[in-house]
């Protein structure tokens, strides 16, 4: 089924009032594919990693909605999520609901190729004043709501008490001491090297955008600006954005860090204890306690926290999963209430979907006993306040994170440059031309 811009006037009037049949609600995503161990579960608790969570409230909600609705997903690589996704739209195929990025939201909003969802939310009884800031910021194009957020994912601090305890760098009640400083991190990095002589830290240095997360993560936390909304041009001339990628490039030529590392070199660094901690993401908090859990690899005592404040206030780059109704024609009452019986159903389960380690959306769940009680959520739980991410109306925010994370990557990597300063003047005149149009 498609949709106008605008939802049908006869849906707002009628969606409380319950029909005797459903209809399929075709569901675009990514996430993978994990249909053999997940595929007829329905017990949410039994339910590990974004795959498998996702996975089996689909299928709950199949089994158990009681309106005869059914998702029929479409699973997409995540590399060809948004290609499929445009191609589709512009076919008139597109998804009743697709999953989508906050940095992809402008490419899609601005253009009209989404519903905004204000009118359903209010009818599906979607309370968007409980998102939490961040995410509310996250899923709002000129004033209006385009998306159903699902998390807020960032970077943490990953930790293997253990190794930290052998060094020394542990306090009186066995926490990690956690660099607050640049100072402090390459005096504790030192001190961890002697003790263990082991990587200080796993950073994912090769394929994909890690770099470029850090990067604006240590610019915010100084107070500068990578993307200058009011001038709509990037801003790489600042001593802060200098500082930023000099601090990186030193991680990797001091050895705190090891630049070869890819995703899976990174996550099995920190997994079979040969790097004492780890700046990953959100998403491997779940899978990290699974294998500390497990007894069947190095790490045996896992602790994570927020993203430390290592060049100034607290603020680290974030994204977010949200959920979308592409634009297409009009749809009949039957569906249009089924997809808003849907994303109700995604509203409430995202304590659910949190469980992955992703930060929850919802100002009432993260307050509550539920989430506060699971492991390390604690620990974590302010990082949402701390979320930054890129100027909201800024479009093609993904292909200037990957020329931001290869020009930084080429400053440890080669000698393509021979001073920051050349590195960004290169970088910024690629900028600018994709952002031409901003």
């Amino acid at each position: 089924m498609k949709y106008s811009k605008l939802l049908p006037v006869a849906f707002v009037a009628s969606l409380s009032a319950s029909l005797s049949y459903g209809a399929e609600v075709e569901f675009q995503r990514f996430f993978g594919i994990c249909d053999d161990e997940y595929g007829s579960v329905t017990d949410l608790a039994a339910a590990t990693g974004e795959c498998g969570i996702i996975q089996v409230m689909t299928n709950k909600y199949n089994a158990e909605n009681g309106d005869g609705d059914t998702i029929v997903v479409r699973n997409v690589p995540w590399g060809d999520h948004y290609q499929a996704l445009t191609t589709s739209v512009a076919g008139g195929t597109a998804p009743d609901i697709s999953v989508m990025h906050r940095s992809q939201l402008p490419n899609y909003a601005l253009r009209d190729l989404l519903t905004p969802l204000d009118d359903l939310f209010a009818s599906a009884g979607i309370d968007s004043a409980d998102f939490a800031g961040a995410a509310l910021d996250a899923v709002t194009q000129d004033g209006a709501i385009y998306g159903l957020p699902f998390d807020v994912h960032t970077l943490l601090w990953h930790v293997n008490l253990d190794l930290m305890t052998e060094a020394g760098l542990v306090d009186d009640a066995g926490n990690p001491l956690v660099p607050g400083s640049v100072e402090e991190l390459f005096a504790h990095a030192a001190q961890f090297k002697e003790a263990t002589g082991k990587e200080y830290l796993a950073l994912r240095g090769q394929g994909g955008p890690f770099v470029g997360w850090v990067f604006l993560s240590l610019v915010w936390q100084q107070g500068g600006k990578v993307f200058d909304a009011e001038n709509k041009a990037p801003n790489l001339d600042s001593p802060e954005a200098k500082a930023a990628a000099e601090l990186i490039a030193q991680l990797f030529n001091e050895g705190v860090a090891n630049p070869a590392y890819d995703s899976a070199g990174t996550q099995q660094a920190f997994i079979q204890g040969d790097a004492g901690n780890m700046i990953y993401g959100t998403w491997v908090v779940n899978k990290m306690d699974a294998q500390a859990a497990s007894g069947e690899v190095e790490l045996k005592n896992y602790y994570v926290q927020e993203f430390p404040a290592l060049m100034g206030s607290p603020a680290v780059w974030s994204d977010t999963h949200m959920w979308v109704v592409p634009q297409g024609g009009n749809a009949d009452t039957a569906e249009t209430e089924a997809t808003a019986r849907v994303l109700a159903y995604l509203y409430e389960q995202s304590g659910t979907w949190s469980r992955t380690g992703h930060l929850p959306v919802r100002t009432s769940y993260i307050e509550s006993d539920d989430y506060t009680s699971q492991p390390h959520r604690s620990n974590i739980a302010d990082a949402v306040k701390n979320a930054q991410g890129m100027p909201r109306t800024m479009p093609n925010q993904s292909q200037a994170l990957s020329i931001l994370n290869e020009e930084i990557v080429s400053l440890y990597q080669s000698d393509k440059y021979s001073s920051y300063e050349e590195m960004a003047e290169a970088a910024t005149a690629r900028l600018n031309r994709i952002l031409r149009r901003w």
